[in-house]
C-alpha cells in the first residue's frame, strides 16, 4: 500500500481565499502479482488556516 498527497496553498494572504489550503490523499495498492498499482480511495479536504 502507498500513500500519495499533493496540497496547494497560497503564498500571499490578501484575500479570504488565501487562507485555504488544499490537500488531497490517494491511497494505492499493487495487484496479486505486484505488476500494477490501483486506486484504493481518494480523500480530499480543503482545510482554512
Amino acid at each position: 500500500m502507498q500513500l500519495y498527497w499533493t496540497t496547494a496553498a497560497s503564498v500571499s494572504r490578501h484575500e479570504p481565499e488565501d487562507y485555504v489550503r488544499s490537500l488531497r490523499v490517494d491511497v494505492r495498492c499493487f495487484d496479486e502479482s505486484i505488476e500494477r498499482e490501483y486506486l484504493v480511495a481518494r480523500v480530499a479536504v480543503d482545510h482554512i488556516l
